[in-house]
């Protein structure tokens, strides 16, 4: 399921519904929404504080019919961002998530309309020292990219004592409000576009970071987040809606409808994919395989384990593209749910995710997943022992002709 993170003014036209494209958008996400999810973060709730009429509240009801409860946030305590059970309104009603970010500006070695005061008057040109360093602010970011400079002069606006051990969430909202401060893609500053929009975008962009497509209509969004994703190694993609609209078949389409169409796909990729690694270790050899396309709309990795006696089990695993890449448990749900419509119920017959049960199990780490025999193999869904992977388990295997190439010559 690809995760989708939409701004608070796509979710906005898409409730008004008044516009021919989103229009568009609504039909195509019924179509496509059982193989998405959907996240919002507070940068949502917080770009309605302003709003001191009641259609935030329809605003609230209509993005939870996406979000559910879907809730990704950082822990200002613990310094990590996670994923909680909460709706729009729930965290809207949580004032301590929306206080205002006045004590941002104390991060900064200046203040941020005095430092993009000096830049618009041509400050770009003068040499302008933060503690003891002093920085060319025009060579920060040229020619479309941000210098090797840049993550250090961001470092030295942040009033961190160790500079080694400050907080990525501090360092790349930081590094957002100065591409704005210095003039790449600069938003107007008025009495409806404050500092606090600005730095909203920033937890969009940093929020976004852990989902697999950024949608929005801003300009501004779009191209910052784009020069930090590459400068920062994000594997996010930016879209605009009508980019979206043009892909979402391919985003939201279903991998396979029959329990063939996995064992055809898989097959496929055991025969002709390509191996990104390999292990020995005593009796049993282990293969990285890249396959060609997801599994049940969420797995894109292949480890093969053989055995001294040349029987193989097949993991299918998510590749770890950031440290939330393993599903939340809504995510949990859909790829049970999805596992379960295609195999049908299994040897014990389990059917759908009971989600208050199921994801109470996971919490004690006493979930049995699921369980399908076929005979000559079997086929699990399962979280491991080892390190609490979510994955699926398909074996063993031993005459699959397909496995020929990963036998002892």
């Amino acid at each position: 399921m690809a995760r989708i993170y939409f701004d608070s003014n796509v979710f906005s036209k898409l409730r008004n519904n008044n516009i021919e494209k989103y229009k568009i958008l609504n039909e195509v996400l019924i179509k496509y929404r059982n193989n998405l999810i959907f996240v919002f973060s507070h940068a949502h709730l917080r770009d309605k504080v302003n709003d001191l009429t009641d259609y935030k509240y329809l605003d609230f009801e209509f993005m939870q019919e996406f979000v559910i409860d879907n809730y990704l946030s950082y822990h200002l305590l613990e310094k990590y961002t996670s994923f909680y059970l909460t709706t729009p309104l729930e965290v809207f009603q949580d004032n301590d998530a929306l206080v205002n970010v006045d004590f941002v500006m104390s991060f900064m070695g200046s203040t941020y309309k005095e430092v993009r005061a000096l830049v618009e008057k041509g400050g770009k040109e003068i040499p302008y020292t933060v503690g003891e360093t002093t920085y060319d602010l025009n060579l920060l970011f040229c020619d479309g990219k941000i210098s090797d400079k840049f993550a250090d002069f961001i470092k030295n606006t942040l009033h961190h004592q160790d500079k080694s051990k400050i907080p990525f969430y501090d360092f790349y909202l930081q590094s957002y409000s100065m591409l704005d401060m210095l003039g790449f893609s600069r938003d107007g500053l008025s009495s409806k576009n404050s500092y606090n929009n600005i730095f909203n975008d920033s937890l969009h962009s940093y929020y976004a970071r852990y989902c697999d497509y950024l949608v929005t209509e801003d300009d501004g969004l779009i191209k910052k987040s784009r020069l930090l994703y590459d400068k920062y190694q994000d594997s996010t993609n930016i879209l605009t809606v009508d980019e979206f609209i043009d892909q979402v078949e391919s985003i939201g389409c279903d991998t396979e409808n029959s329990v063939t169409d996995v064992f055809r796909k898989l097959a496929l990729d055991l025969f002709s994919g390509d191996t990104l690694s390999k292990n020995e270790e005593t009796g049993s050899v282990t293969y990285n395989i890249n396959p060609a396309q997801k599994y049940f709309n969420f797995f894109d990795n292949l480890m093969i384990i053989k055995s001294e006696a040349d029987d193989f089990y097949i993991f299918i695993t998510k590749k770890e593209i950031h440290y939330q890449s393993s599903p939340n448990y809504r995510e949990c749900q859909m790829i049970t749910n999805r596992m379960i419509e295609i195999l049908g119920d299994d040897v014990n017959l389990n059917s759908k995710f009971d989600f208050h049960k199921e994801t109470e199990e996971m919490q004690k780490e006493t979930w049995l997943g699921r369980y399908w025999d076929f005979g000559d193999t079997t086929i699990r869904l399962l979280k491991t022992k080892e390190s609490k992977e979510f994955c699926i388990q398909i074996g063993p295997l031993s005459k699959w002709p397909h496995l020929s190439r990963f036998l002892k010559k």
